[in-house]
């Protein structure tokens, strides 16, 4: 027999996708896979393109002034909204495709062109969700209409997410509240009035991203709002010789709400026509319009023209700014000894706090803007004013979920200089930490392959970084010492919407990271591991002198959970998570054996096979006995060509 590690088995010739399935608690609040049925309400503006705003005059809604179209308030009676059945971010069937609704369509991450800021990590519950069916009328007249789904040939996948703010250690009774977005394709009848002739099937190319924060529910009762991007264009379908060839822009979306409620609602959030209508026109009027990009800017005076300061990647430089910091670490236990009175250390838990470090000139340098998959990005582009040339070949690790579909736009980054300090202690990394490696990073626009510049922002954005700790003397350390990590601490941010930011990276998106002592002292040897990085923050812009900086900092770092261990220091303090992982396949010429740790003990998990993941024809053919230490081994055969997917199922949880 051989041994192969997880990455090379599953390089090989037969493929293996092997994940732990947590059955579904009675209390989740994410309800399984179906539609919900709801009623509409929606009204526009779109700015009028000048060459067709002479046809405008006198078009009702139309505003001479600011060559502002207005429609009326639209409505549909009979909206179907498609979800998926629970799912975590970043899991297979996320990045995959997962059936949507009763129609059963596949919607996966890559069908998302753009995405907001402040999505939850990986690990988070949500659901997949797709506009099935949208057809908005107006209440007077006919002529006006708003179409999505199944209703808009052209484009009939509109799809989005809901997203539990419980983050990645929720429980799924905590699934609501939630966020949600869609990306909407329309077609867009404009009825005929003033000189305007009338036009059918106008569409956007760019989606039209919409976004509530505060999901109660399925069905909910909320208003979804264009935001986190520019206006955008809205083109005839066809042509209208001699006044407009197919594929012209007839103006610019600013404006655009979506008011989904219920009039006879199980869940109780019963909201009458005419309050679902003051609901939708008191958010539209509270809600700035999309700024417009600069080529527009002559089309209306009561437009904001989208700033390059402000929503476009910059060119190469350096932001200089502030940091605040700390830090928590599980202490080995040959050296928890020496921590009696050992300022910041809790013997209950066996934890060690930082306390709060500060750096007053942070260098953090940038390049200028590329795109995923350009040479560029390959082989590396000078950094900040030291051009550094960073590449994807100097990323130790990249966070899961972060990298972007080619064409995105993004920017490589360096920490070129940080030195928190507090306390008598410091963490230091770039040119502060002579000799550690390099922190380089990347942030990528979320606008996806969009090509627009002016969506750049919001963005996300990480850092491998490699510091020097410095702690000062205290309880049995009669003397000062350093430590620093040969793995890097991964820190991520989804929220970026300026160089510099103004932001919280939190350490993420891996497992608990090692740090060393660097050189030789009484009762310890260069190359120890001293402990395990469980928890980092580094607030980008926050300020030790601003109260206000201090306390949101703090209040966000107590919310943030630990990382995970691995196995070999789940006993180095107590309450420490040992994620489900595999440390190891050993495959004969009929079968394979899967070793690894589940974080539970003792039990056992169900071990299921299946030919795709976009079913639910999973078949238990065996299980796995779970140890006290949360060890396990499990027999599965080795496939006879094809694809077979294999999953475990934890019995205990």
């Amino acid at each position: 027999m051989k041994t192969k590690n997880l990455r090379t088995a599953i390089a090989a010739v037969f493929t293996l996708a092997v994940f732990l399935g947590a059955r579904q608690g009675a209390l989740a609040q994410f309800p399984p896979r179906g539609d919900d049925l709801t009623q509409s309400l929606g009204q526009f503006n779109i700015v009028i393109n000048p060459t067709f705003q002479p046809l405008m005059a006198g078009y009702p809604g139309y505003s001479a002034s600011t060559h502002i179209l207005t429609s009326p308030v639209l409505y549909d009676g009979a909206t179907i909204i498609g979800r998926s059945d629970p799912l975590h971010r970043g899991s297979a069937v996320d990045t995959g495709g997962v059936l949507v609704g009763s129609a059963g369509t596949s919607v996966s991450d890559s069908l998302l062109v753009v995405e907001p800021g402040g999505l939850e990590p990986a690990g988070t519950r949500e659901v997949h969700t797709m506009v099935y069916s949208l057809n908005m009328v107006p209440f007077g007249p006919a002529g006006t209409a708003v179409r999505a789904g199944t209703n808009a040939t052209t484009r009939p996948i509109s799809p989005g997410e809901v997203e539990s703010y419980s983050g990645p250690s929720g429980l799924p009774a905590n699934d609501f509240p939630a966020q949600s977005f869609f990306d909407v394709f329309v077609e867009v009848d404009i009825a005929g009035g003033g000189g305007f002739p009338g036009a059918t099937n106008l569409f956007n190319t760019l989606p039209l991203m919409v976004q509530n924060t505060n999901l109660t529910s399925f069905p909910p009762t909320v208003v979804y709002i264009h935001g986190m991007s520019t206006a955008v264009p809205i083109k005839f379908s066809t042509s209208h010789p001699p006044l407009w060839n197919a594929g012209d822009t007839f103006g610019l979306l600013t404006l655009a709400g979506h008011g989904v409620f219920q009039t006879n609602s199980s869940t109780g959030q019963n909201t009458t026509e005419a309050q679902a209508q003051t609901q939708l026109q008191n958010t539209l009027a509270s809600t700035p319009p999309a700024p417009v990009e600069p080529q527009y800017s002559t089309w209306s005076s009561a437009t904001t023209t989208a700033n390059s300061n402000t929503m476009i990647f910059p060119a190469k430089g350096d932001d200089n700014t502030t940091s605040l910091g700390t830090f928590v670490l599980a202490v080995n236990p040959a050296y928890q000894p020496f921590m009696s009175g050992y300022p910041g250390w809790n013997p209950a838990t066996k934890r060690l706090t930082s306390p709060l470090l500060f750096d007053q000139a942070t260098l953090i340098g940038r390049s200028s803007p590329l795109t995923v998959g350009s040479s560029n990005d390959m082989v590396g582009v000078p950094v900040g004013s030291a051009n550094t040339v960073v590449s994807n070949g100097m990323f130790a690790l990249i966070p899961p979920l972060f990298p972007s579909p080619s064409n995105t736009f993004e920017v490589k980054t360096e920490v070129r200089s940080l030195n928190l300090a507090g306390g008598g202690g410091a963490v230091r990394a770039g040119t502060a930490a002579p000799g550690v490696r390099k922190s380089v990073g990347e942030v990528d626009s979320l606008s996806g392959p969009s090509g627009d510049p002016y969506w750049d922002f919001p963005a996300k954005s990480f850092f491998d970084i490699f510091v020097d700790v410095d702690l000062p003397a205290g309880g049995g350390f009669t003397s000062g010492f350093t430590l620093s990590n040969a793995v890097p601490l991964i820190v991520q941010q989804n929220t970026l919407t300026a160089f510099p930011p103004k932001v919280i990276y939190v350490h993420g998106n891996s497992t608990a990271v090692p740090v060393m002592f660097t050189s030789s002292g009484p009762g310890y040897h260069a190359g120890d591991t001293f402990g395990i990085l469980l928890l980092a923050g580094h607030g980008v812009s926050f300020n030790s002198s601003n109260s206000t900086d201090v306390i949101q900092f703090q209040q966000a770092m107590q919310q943030m959970p630990e990382e995970p261990v691995a196995p070999q220091y789940a006993n180095w303090a107590p309450g420490l998570f040992v994620p489900f992982q595999f440390t190891s396949i050993v495959v004969s010429n009929t079968f394979m054996v899967l070793n690894g740790y589940t974080p539970s003990s003792n039990g056992f998990l169900l071990v299921q096979s299946s030919t795709s993941l976009l079913n639910s024809n999973w078949n238990t053919f065996g299980t796995a006995p779970i140890g006290s230490n949360g060890a396990f081994s499990a027999f599965v055969p080795k496939p006879n060509g094809g694809t077979m997917f294999y999953r475990m199922l934890d019995n205990s949880r």
